[in-house]
C-alpha cells in the first residue's frame, strides 16, 4: 500500500514518530498515546485542528428588516471541520438558531418591532466575524382626536390632540380662510393644535384641519333663525285672531288663520318654527287672513311652535307619529343540520320597539344566546348529536316558525343480491345466495314455498348467505320463492 504524506491529514508528525498513514491515524485516535507501532523512544504532540487560515468564515449579511419586525437569517461558509458559534448584544434581535455548528451553515434570528421613526442597525458575530443587521424606521401615523367637532355660528376657538410617535414631527394646516390656526401649527412627538372660527352668518360650513395623513373636519352650524320683530301697532289698532291655537295632525296639513283689525292698521304674519310656514298672507292691511302649512312630524315626539299674527300668538301642536305596526320577520326559515349536531342564527327583522321572544320544545335543541328583544335582533341556537333516525322539529320567534331538520346517525340500507334466481334438478339440490349490504343493516330470508328449505341464512346483518335445499320433484316443472331483505328470489325445478 502506498504512504501518503502526514501534511494529508491535516497533521505534522513530531519528531521520531512513524509516518505510515495507518499508524499515523491510530495514534492520532489514540491521543498521541505511545502503543505498539509507534515510537516508543520519543513522544510529540499532533495538531488535528485547521491553521487559522483554513478556519476563515465568510458572512452574508440579511436584507433590511422591515419596522414591523420580523425574521431573517446570515449564512454562514467555511470549512467543513471549522467550529463557530453565534452571538449579538442587540436586546431587539432573538432567537438566533443555532447558536453553533461547524463549516456551512446558516443562523436564523428574530427581530422586534421598531417604534421609533429612525432605523437601527446591531450586528450578529460569529467567531470573530461580525454582520451587520438593520431595520427601518417606524412610519410616523398621526392620530386626530376627535375626528371631527361641530361648533355653532358664533365665532370660538377649539382643540384637536395629535398622537403619533416621539420624533415624527408635523404641521397644522386649515382649508378654509375662517378656520385659522392658533397655536400648535409645527410640533414633534404627541401635541395639541388650537383654532379659532370666524362667526358664520350663511349656510352650514365645513373645513378640514390636515395633519401628516390624517384629517380633522369641523362643522360649524348656520344662524338659529330668528323672528322678525312684531312692529308696533298703531295707538287705535287692536288685532284680535282666531284660532289663537291649532292642533294638526301627525300627517302634516294646512289651514287658515283669520286676522281682525281697523281696516287701515297693517300687521305681518311670521312662523317662528321651522317646520311651520306661512302659504299666504304674510302681510296685510285690516281684515284679513293667514294660510299656514304643517310639515309632517318624522320625529318621535309631539312639538309645539307659534305664529306670530298682528302681535298676536297663535299656538300651533302637532302630536308625534303613531307607532308603526309590529310586523315580524325571520331569516332564514330553516336549517339542515348533520348527524354530528351543529349550531346555527337565524336573524329577526322587527320595527324599533316592537318585543319578540323565541321557544323551543325540543330536547335535542337548546338556545346559545338570549331568546328576546326588541327591534332588529340574532337568536343562536345548537343542536346536539342525533343517535337515531332522522328528526325535525321547530323554533317559535315573535309567531315565526323555524324548522330544523337533522340527519339520522343510522346508515342508510341498501340491499344486493348475488343472484336473482336459481335452477334446481328434479332430484332436488341445495343452493345459495350472497347478501350485500352495509354494516349495522339487518335483513331476513323467508319462504312460504312446501319444498324449499332455508338451511342457514334466516337472518343477518351486514353481508351474508342463504342457503336453501330443494326437496325431489315428481310433478312437472315448479317454481317459488325466497324473499331476502325485501328482495324476491327465484327457484325453479
Amino acid at each position: 500500500m502506498r504512504s501518503r504524506p502526514a501534511s494529508r491529514w491535516g497533521i505534522s508528525p513530531g519528531p521520531g514518530v512513524w509516518r505510515h498513514p495507518s499508524v499515523l491515524v491510530w495514534c492520532v485516535v489514540a491521543l498521541a498515546v505511545v502503543a505498539a507501532g509507534c515510537d516508543s523512544a520519543t513522544t510529540s504532540t499532533i495538531t488535528t485542528g485547521p491553521t487559522p487560515a483554513k478556519c476563515q468564515l465568510t458572512l452574508a449579511a440579511p436584507p433590511s428588516i422591515v419596522a414591523d419586525g420580523g425574521a431573517g437569517s446570515i449564512t454562514v461558509t467555511g470549512q467543513p471541520e471549522c467550529a463557530w458559534t453565534a452571538t449579538t448584544q442587540a436586546t431587539w434581535i432573538s432567537d438566533l438558531t443555532p447558536t453553533s455548528g461547524q463549516g456551512n451553515g446558516k443562523v436564523d434570528f428574530k427581530v422586534a418591532a421598531n417604534n421609533v421613526p429612525t432605523a437601527r442597525e446591531a450586528e450578529i458575530v460569529v467567531n470573530d466575524n461580525r454582520v451587520r443587521v438593520t431595520q427601518d424606521a417606524a412610519p410616523c401615523r398621526f392620530t386626530l382626536t376627535p375626528p371631527t367637532q361641530t361648533v355653532t355660528s358664533d365665532a370660538g376657538t377649539g382643540t384637536v390632540s395629535v398622537a403619533t410617535l416621539t420624533g415624527c414631527t408635523w404641521t397644522a394646516q386649515s382649508n378654509a380662510g375662517w378656520l385659522t390656526i392658533t397655536n400648535g401649527a409645527t410640533g414633534n412627538g404627541n401635541g395639541t393644535v388650537t383654532y379659532r372660527v370666524s362667526s358664520n352668518s350663511g349656510p352650514q360650513r365645513s373645513a378640514i384641519i390636515t395633519v401628516g395623513n390624517s384629517t380633522h373636519t369641523v362643522v360649524q352650524q348656520e344662524p338659529t333663525p330668528q323672528p322678525a320683530p312684531t312692529p308696533p301697532p298703531a295707538p287705535s289698532c287692536t288685532y284680535a285672531v282666531n284660532p289663537s291655537s291649532l292642533s294638526i295632525g301627525a300627517g302634516g296639513g294646512s289651514t287658515s288663520v283669520s286676522v281682525t283689525t281697523t281696516a287701515v292698521c297693517a300687521w305681518t304674519a311670521v312662523s317662528n318654527a321651522s317646520w311651520i310656514t306661512v302659504t299666504s298672507g304674510a302681510a296685510g292691511t285690516g281684515n284679513g287672513s293667514v294660510g299656514v302649512t304643517v310639515a309632517a312630524n318624522g320625529g318621535t315626539a309631539a312639538r309645539s311652535g307659534t305664529l306670530a299674527i298682528g302681535g298676536q300668538t297663535v299656538t300651533v301642536s302637532q302630536p308625534a307619529p303613531a307607532p308603526a305596526p309590529c310586523t315580524y320577520a325571520i331569516n332564514p326559515t330553516s336549517a339542515a343540520i348533520g348527524a354530528l349536531g351543529g349550531t346555527g342564527t337565524i336573524t329577526i327583522t322587527a320595527p324599533p320597539g316592537c318585543a319578540w321572544n323565541a321557544t323551543n320544545n325540543a330536547s335535542w335543541i337548546s338556545f346559545s344566546t338570549s331568546t328576546s328583544g326588541t327591534g332588529n335582533g340574532t337568536v343562536g341556537f345548537l343542536v346536539l348529536p342525533n343517535l337515531g333516525a332522522a328528526r325535525s322539529d321547530t323554533i317559535t320567534i315573535a309567531g315565526q316558525t323555524f324548522t330544523v331538520n337533522q340527519a339520522s346517525a343510522l346508515p342508510v340500507c341498501t340491499y344486493t343480491l348475488s343472484a336473482q334466481s336459481a335452477t334446481v334438478p328434479a332430484a332436488g339440490g341445495t343452493g345459495s345466495v350472497d347478501v350485500t349490504a352495509p354494516a349495522g343493516c339487518t335483513w331476513t330470508a323467508t319462504t312460504a314455498s312446501t319444498w324449499i328449505t332455508i338451511n342457514s341464512g334466516a337472518s343477518g346483518s351486514g353481508n351474508g348467505t342463504v342457503s336453501f335445499t330443494a326437496a325431489a320433484n315428481t310433478g312437472p316443472s315448479r317454481s317459488d320463492t325466497i324473499t331476502i331483505a325485501g328482495q324476491t328470489f327465484t327457484v325453479t325445478q
